[in-house]
């Protein structure tokens, strides 16, 4: 831990110098995202420019707020590999805020949290295995298929990415698997009223 920092500070600082942070290359539409950018935003955390804090009203899920640059978990330990991921996404919007990028919408933004998330989560599985993985976790909201589009993405560019083999996927993350990942997103009841509206992201 890194002294002078708050115990949910320091999740996602140790999330940050994850190796498998360096696979997440990949793009949305116009916007591009790279290792650098999540290694740009630790350091905004350590100058203190963007927060994070415990927040039990999040149970066990996250969030980021762009108008107080402030990551919010509702975790206190990164028990598991989806805790991991989730300060992933959350991670991506605040990169969103920290570029200024005023102009993308929720859809484009939960697209590329959504995708950095589970290529995070799919880098943690052996290629070998990773087509015939199953990231399509049920409930409310439509969660699944946005797991399912992201999953394809996600394993797509990993092979892409391959720091050891780069390869192709053939059949997935296709024009296909982008419209059904916007789509799920579109539908979904934690996104349908506002997938279309600007995010709001003015910079850290």
């Amino acid at each position: 831990m890194l002294d002078g920092y708050n115990r949910t500070t320091n999740m996602v600082f140790e999330v940050l110098q994850d190796p498998r942070i360096k696979r997440l290359n990949f793009s949305v539409s116009i916007y591009k995202f790279q290792p650098h950018h999540y290694a740009q935003l630790y350091f905004e955390l350590l100058r203190g420019n963007v927060s994070a804090e415990f927040d039990p009203k999040e149970k066990d899920t996250a969030g980021y707020n762009p108008l107080n640059d402030t990551l919010y978990f509702g975790f206190k330990k990164l028990e598991v590999l989806e805790y991991k991921a989730a300060i992933v996404h959350e991670c991506t919007h605040a990169i969103c805020d920290m570029r200024g990028l005023k102009l993308m919408d929720q859809t484009a933004s939960e697209m590329a949290a959504y995708i950095a998330q589970f290529m995070f989560m799919s880098a943690n599985i052996p290629k070998t295995r990773r087509e015939t993985a199953k990231f399509t976790p049920g409930g409310d909201n439509n969660i699944g298929s946005i797991a399912g589009a992201a999953w394809r993405i996600a394993h797509s560019n990993l092979c892409q990415n391959d720091p050891f083999k780069p390869g192709t996927a053939p059949g997935f993350g296709t024009n296909a698997d982008y419209a059904n990942l916007a789509e799920a997103i579109r539908v979904s009841d934690l996104y349908e009223k506002k997938a279309d509206k600007m995010v709001g992201y003015n910079g850290v």
